[in-house]
């Protein structure tokens, strides 16, 4: 159960994932305020939020249709480069509507790349929890190392030739991933769910409740903004606040993967969702205590673990990739709602730490008792 011995398909997507998720935080958390220089207002944020949260989604979905013909390596690889190609092109000083059109297809990039980084990592290891928990641990070390990148590049260079520098690591990126074992995706059999399936409408229902929660609060343009606006930190502050809480999250890792051992990985996804919206609300009612902001950015972590292994582990290998890419874009797509709906409230912290409630009582009044897929029914 040791979490140190790894597969080589692992250790590949991992160490790609490292390098590319270093090369998007060196600027993501600062997105907000980059699209701020172009006009965009913070309501408008919230609506603008939505439409690039539903692309990803919808990317997911047109990921898990390609995989019926593309081999999960080659459309890792393929998307990997364009999003490179599309990283460059924001140096370049674009119009607001080019902008918005860059960052739509890098959104539906991410979301494509979703489905096949799923198969490879699952197909790699029997414990799901145990290859899931190390490509957490790798993925979480570019989200650390990123901010610390860009808090020191944006000491010489400006926030676009942060971008800049992220295309050219891409470009690195698309390379180790062509070293990835190619998986046989023929045996799958097109987007439909296994039949009827209790195990995975509750996972969507839950995922769905989760990603509302995060897409407006670790991943939406609220808190970014309030820590411009109210707050008064410049660019370089904000990524060391969401450096600091990544290298909590990386300490974490050991304690998130022995809970889901001990007591499931829905229990502990249930759990870390009412921890996250309750820490969050707690936290607008008083700014500058962002301890509790980095202790709840700490509490997303498991349920971005552990959904999809335990979506998997609960569908054929021929309905794997389907299967995950229709419930990341119903999930997505319920989740990506959250920013407009809330753009004009006055705390939407309020309303998210109540959905979080939700999706916590969900786990709680009906439980997951025994994990795997079985030939013939669950």
């Amino acid at each position: 159960m040791s979490l140190l011995r790894i597969k080589k398909n692992v250790l590949l997507v991992g160490l790609s994932l490292l390098l590319s998720l270093t090369a998007v935080f060196s600027f993501y958390h600062l997105l907000p305020v980059f699209l701020m220089g172009y006009g965009f207002e913070e309501k408008s944020l919230g609506y603008l939020y939505t439409f690039f949260l539903f692309t990803y989604n919808f990317g997911q979905l047109i990921g898990g249709i390609f995989l019926k013909r593309i081999s999960a390596r080659d459309l890792y690889a393929t998307s990997t480069l364009l999003v490179a190609v599309l990283f460059l092109a924001l140096y370049f000083p674009l119009s607001r509507i080019m902008v918005v059109v860059v960052l739509f297809f890098i959104y539906l990039l991410w979301g494509i790349q979703l489905p096949p980084q799923g198969v490879i990592v699952h197909d790699a290891e029997k414990d799901s929890a145990r290859a899931f928990s190390q490509i957490e641990f790798f993925a979480l070390f570019g989200i650390l190392i990123g901010p610390f990148l860009g808090y020191a590049l944006l000491k010489y260079i400006s926030l676009r030739s942060v971008l800049l520098v992220a295309g050219v690591l891409e470009i690195f990126v698309t390379a180790l991933r062509w070293y990835v074992k190619k998986e046989n995706t023929a045996s799958f059999e097109g987007l439909k769910f296994p039949g009827p399936n209790r195990r995975i409408v509750l996972i969507t229902i839950f995922v769905s409740l989760a990603f509302f929660v995060f897409y407006s609060t670790s991943d939406g343009p609220f808190i970014p903004a309030i820590m411009k606006n109210v707050l008064n930190l410049d660019l370089r502050g904000i990524s060391l606040v969401f450096g600091v809480a990544t290298f909590v999250s990386i300490a974490c890792i050991p304690l998130f993967y022995i809970s889901s051992v001990k007591f499931g990985m829905w229990r502990v996804m249930g759990l870390s969702v009412i921890l996250h919206g309750l820490l969050v609300w707690l936290w607008s009612m008083h700014y500058p205590a962002l301890f509790l902001l980095i202790i709840a950015f700490v509490s997303v972590q498991p349920v971005y673990t552990y959904f999809m292994p335990l979506l998997m582990d609960n569908v054929s290998l021929s309905e794997r990739g389907g299967v995950l890419g229709v419930v990341g874009f119903i999930s997505g797509t319920i989740g990506s709602l959250s920013p407009m709906l809330l753009a004009h409230s006055k705390n939407p912290f309020l309303y998210t730490f109540v959905v979080s409630i939700f999706a916590g009582v969900l786990v709680l009044l009906f439980p997951l008792k025994k994990q795997g897929f079985q030939e013939g029914g669950i």
